[in-house]
């Protein structure tokens, strides 16, 4: 074969490899899942080790010489199968099906103990009459013990595994030759004599019963799989809402975010509305950053944005961004949600206030402070989604936007601290007292002039 048949080759199989959909890496919250389920092995094969050890020892009083030490033989190797799990779990040999052999290994061992008789007892049973003691309750403590693992999958092994173990058991005492099973159901009504020595027969096996044994377990342990299943989706669902509700309240007032946690996607609609937009910058910040080392610089501007983000959670706004040293907050840009002019001004004098007591206390301290100027405008907006499905924001786009950040900058040139437009203070009731109006300005990439206002 030629190289290029092997280049065509190798270009057919990544072709073919193509077509076929790739699984999905886990998410972050299904190995959390994962190494949660890790940890809860570990800890209940530990449990159940030192619970074999005790038995083992009580067994010592329980049972007579030479008896006992099929038990704790039987126990010994439950015990070294305890410990070869969780060495094989915290290996980089482990692999997913190895959970499942051992719980069905635990079973084979358990079918075991429980119908071959003890050939160190003085008094040995037959095997058929093993069955009589109701052993098969044990089995439940091997299924309970896999729902620990949050796994319903692991619950539903667990229930065929020790029904296919039991039934095996089953068939092959049925298969002795002096195995009695039947009962003529006309000898059961008229001769209760012959039924009772029957009964009393040790090599009869009541197979409804111990049918009936297999059926409720598989039942129980489909039961027992659909709450595990409830439980892990309640917890899936519980850390999802708080990761949402994080996720929000870096953006929301809190009582909005754990509004908007329950729903899937609360941004995914585009719509239009009218909003207040504000623009906030921290004045000379470049300057300052050149004198100061970057362990200050980074400092400083977490507190000056931490001041600006709880002053906009406070009026009920939302943090839109945070763009350099600055940041861009809007009133009025959820769905639902009437705009409120009147919180936007209070939040522009709030910003102010609390930026002159943290300048006061900076000063108290000997250490430098820096200013803030405002920009707040009023108008339409397209509220949304942008990006790629791998990446995407939220984002306020329009002509009132562009005015904020304008009306911003322009605090700079006039020398005031922060600029309102008309078109905001016209929606508020109450004038405030502490702005003056500046008249019409040209405002960059804009032609008509905006009516100001400055603080």
């Amino acid at each position: 074969m030629t190289s290029v048949d092997l280049n065509q080759a190798s270009l057919d199989r990544a072709a073919r490899a193509g077509d076929r959909p790739s699984k999905a890496p886990p998410t972050r919250l299904e190995r959390v899942m994962e190494q949660e389920s890790r940890q809860r092995l570990a800890t209940s094969l530990m449990s159940r080790n030192a619970a074999l050890f005790v038995v083992g020892i009580l067994l010592f009083f329980l049972v007579p010489w030479p008896g006992v030490l099929y038990y704790e033989v039987l126990i010994g190797v439950f015990i070294l199968l305890g410990f070869a799990q969780n060495a094989l779990a915290k290996s980089r040999h482990d692999a997913g099906w190895h959970v499942y052999a051992f719980i069905t290994l635990n079973f084979a061992l358990l079918t075991l103990a429980l119908l071959y008789p003890n050939p160190f007892s003085a008094q040995p049973h037959t095997p058929q009459f093993q069955f009589r003691f109701g052993n098969f309750t044990f089995y439940y403590l091997i299924l309970v013990s896999t729902a620990f693992f949050f796994d319903p999958r692991l619950v539903i092994w667990g229930g065929i595994s020790g029904a296919l173990c039991w039934l095996i058991g089953l068939a092959i005492n049925l298969a002795m030759p002096e195995t009695v099973w039947t009962i003529d159901e006309d000898a059961f009504g008229a001769q209760n004599a012959q039924v009772l020595a029957l009964l009393g027969n040790p090599y009869f096996i009541d197979v409804g019963i111990r049918v009936q044994e297999v059926v409720v377990f598989l039942v129980i342990s489909g039961l027992l799989a659909l709450v595990v299943h409830g439980s892990r989706s309640l917890i899936v669902r519980q850390v999802t809402l708080e990761r949402r509700n994080s996720n929000l309240a870096r953006y929301l007032p809190p009582a909005l975010a754990e509004r908007l946690a329950v729903q899937d996607q609360p941004f995914e609609r585009t719509f239009e509305t009218e909003a207040a937009i504000l623009f906030a910058d921290i004045v000379g910040f470049t300057r300052w950053a050149e004198a100061h080392g970057p362990v200050e610089t980074i400092a400083l501007l977490r507190e000056v944005q931490g001041i600006i983000e709880s002053a906009v959670f406070a009026h009920g706004g939302v943090l839109d961004k945070f763009i350099g040293d600055g940041v861009m907050a809007s009133f009025g840009t959820m769905q639902d949600e009437t705009a409120d002019p009147a919180a936007a001004l209070a939040c522009c004098a709030d910003i102010l206030g609390r930026m002159d007591a943290w300048a006061e206390r900076r000063q108290a301290l000997g250490a430098a402070t820096v200013e803030v100027s405002l920009g707040l405008h009023f108008g339409s907006v397209i509220v949304g989604d942008v990006g790629s499905e791998r990446r995407m924001e939220r984002a306020v786009l329009g002509d009132a936007v562009n005015v904020a950040s304008r009306l911003e900058t322009l605090t700079r040139r006039l020398g005031v601290r922060a600029l309102v437009s008309d078109a905001l203070i016209a929606r508020v009731e109450e004038r405030p007292a502490t702005f003056r109006a500046l008249g019409p300005l040209s405002l960059p990439g804009r032609t008509a002039p905006v009516p100001v206002w400055a603080l």
